[in-house]
């Protein structure tokens, strides 16, 4: 009968032997020693849930004193950042449409005129709702600005009276929330949802591909056979983009079905820009496999370049606008962070291309140096 009393040679031979692995596979090892501080970092400057900044455009059709008093107090403060002045009812829409603007403060004519003769002026607060955690903050900045300036004017004119009963409010407030009125977390969640969910597993299937190959020893036998470098790439990947896009089918099949969220805009236009960002992200993952030495490094490599930068650095959950410069300089090599934007255009606003061409634009960049750099390294791996 065998001992059960561990024997300390036998169990530092095998430390040894294990630790012995470990140095021989130094990437691996990097990656098990820096995820945990990237993961810190990322987190300690990404999570933020507070919204400050909101970017905010004013039509000012009264221009008097009391209008820019008003105005005063909503871009002299760090709540709200002032992005332009419009001009028309059509520059509202298209200011909201595109993203410019979170905040349209809409103030009406004879403003002035009200508040002089002690009369109530309404001013709209146009919010967009596409994002509810900026919408939800803004309309509680809009509220605490509006009682505030109210409160003052108050004060003023009773102290000019020289009464103890003040007037009645001199400013109605009121938020309208576009997009998404009942500010439902599900319509904001879910086209997050559908790019994160689509950028790891498109980047995982990929990143597996040439590892595999190696790992089972036929990458050789692929090498010395008449099948050219293209033909080889493009058999490799085909497969998955079929996969994906069936996955892309099934998802925002759920997305409508479980979770009610719909697609208002063209579904063609999204089919093409999921193309658009799945071949980048798919280049990615193949850029991960010709680069790492093992699968589960690929696996890691994979939770770093993909999972953790669509949670934290892509505005899915928190706010890119409150992180630290060097964070938001990282996100815009994030593909995540500009397919998030669309698919909140489309499935929210259910507007066209033009609203969202830059979006487009640097995710297209993106995806082509991608592929560029995973053809070059593929190339250079098979040679």
């Amino acid at each position: 009968m065998k001992s059960s009393n561990i024997n300390p040679r036998r169990l530092f031979a095998v430390m040894k032997k294990e630790f012995i692995s470990l140095f021989r596979d130094p990437m691996s090892l990097t990656i098990m020693i820096a995820m945990p501080i990237l993961m810190l970092v990322l987190y300690g400057y990404a999570a933020s849930l507070d919204v400050d900044h909101v970017p905010i455009s004013i039509l000012d059709r009264d221009k008097t004193t009391e209008s820019r008093n008003f105005i005063n107090r909503f871009i002299n403060n760090k709540y709200f950042d002032l992005v332009s002045s419009l001009n028309s009812d059509r520059e509202i829409q298209e200011t909201l449409d595109s993203g410019k603007a979170k905040v349209v403060l809409n103030i009406p004519h004879k403003f002035g005129q009200a508040i002089r003769g002690g009369k109530t002026a309404t001013v709209q607060a146009l919010i967009d709702g596409s994002d509810s955690t900026w919408a939800q903050s803004a309309s509680g900045y809009i509220q605490s600005i509006g009682t505030q300036f109210n409160s003052d004017l108050i004060q003023n004119k009773a102290d000019q009276l020289g009464v103890v009963n003040p007037p009645p409010f001199p400013i109605n407030l009121i938020p309208r929330i576009w997009y998404n009125q009942d500010l439902r977390s599900m319509n904001f969640f879910v086209p997050g949802l559908i790019a994160v969910v689509l950028m790891q597993v498109s980047s995982l299937l990929t990143s597996l591909t040439i590892i595999s190959e190696k790992e089972q020893g036929t990458i050789e036998s692929i090498i010395v056979s008449p099948i050219r470098k293209y033909e080889l790439m493009l058999g490799k990947i085909l497969p998955y983009v079929i996969i994906i896009f069936c996955d892309m089918f099934l998802i925002t099949g759920c997305a409508y079905l479980l979770f009610n969220v719909p697609v208002k805009g063209s579904y063609l236009l999204l089919l093409f820009c999921s193309f658009i960002f799945l071949t980048g992200t798919m280049a990615l993952g193949l850029f991960i496999s010709t680069t790492a030495t093992s699968s589960q490094a690929a696996m890691q490599m994979t939770s770093i370049t993909t999972l953790l930068p669509a949670i934290l650095l892509s505005g899915f959950t928190f706010p890119i606008s409150n992180m630290p410069w060097a964070l938001q300089m990282v996100s815009l090599f994030v593909p995540a962070r500009y397919f998030i934007d669309i698919l909140r255009a489309l499935y929210l606003k259910g507007v066209g291309l033009m609203c969202f061409w830059q979006d487009f634009a640097m995710m297209t960049l993106l995806s082509l140096f991608f592929i560029v750099i995973s053809i070059r390294k593929f190339q250079k791996r098979l040679d």
